[in-house]
């Protein structure tokens, strides 16, 4: 294996460590060690509720209804389909439109949209019509869109 190869092979491994690491520190899940666990995604972040054992975000359990709110805020999710999460006619639009869920001010929405545009190297494509992206840039749009709520961790599905 060529050197740049395994270095970037042991960063890859690296990120996946430590975003493993952060997450097991944020995420209590809870359950029996022969029970498989479907839909993992979906649980941390309320969309599935377990049928059985406790899947708690930050001390909050995502049984409770009441907690879901302020879960779906903390944890961002990029669908396995990206393209089902793009609401909006043009790239700035879909992206802000999370933000607007959220209650924030013009001025925050701006500058959360900027950011996640910026992120995702979609900074130039603001204006372009989301139905004319290419996959990855779709993709990319997706990812924007949940950065730009600004959550604690991105779970991709």
């Amino acid at each position: 294996m060529h050197h740049s190869n395994i270095i970037h092979s042991m960063r890859n491994q690296f990120r996946r460590l430590a975003i493993s690491t952060l997450l097991s520190k944020a995420v209590n899940l809870q359950r029996s060690s022969a029970q498989t666990v479907r839909g993992k995604g979906k649980l941390l972040n309320a969309l599935l509720i377990p049928d059985s054992g406790v899947v708690q975000i930050q001390g909050m359990d995502t049984r409770d209804p009441e907690n879901h709110a302020t879960i779906c805020t903390q944890i961002g999710m990029i669908f396995q389909r990206p393209q089902d999460q793009i609401v909006a006619t043009t790239v700035e639009e879909d992206v802000a439109f999370g933000s607007g869920n959220l209650g924030l001010t013009a001025d925050e929405i701006r500058g959360s949209v900027a950011f996640a545009l910026s992120t995702s190297g979609l900074t130039t494509y603001r204006s372009k019509p989301s139905y004319l992206l290419s996959a990855d840039e779709i993709q990319r749009l997706a990812s924007a869109g949940v950065l730009a709520m600004r959550p604690l961790c991105l779970i991709f599905d």
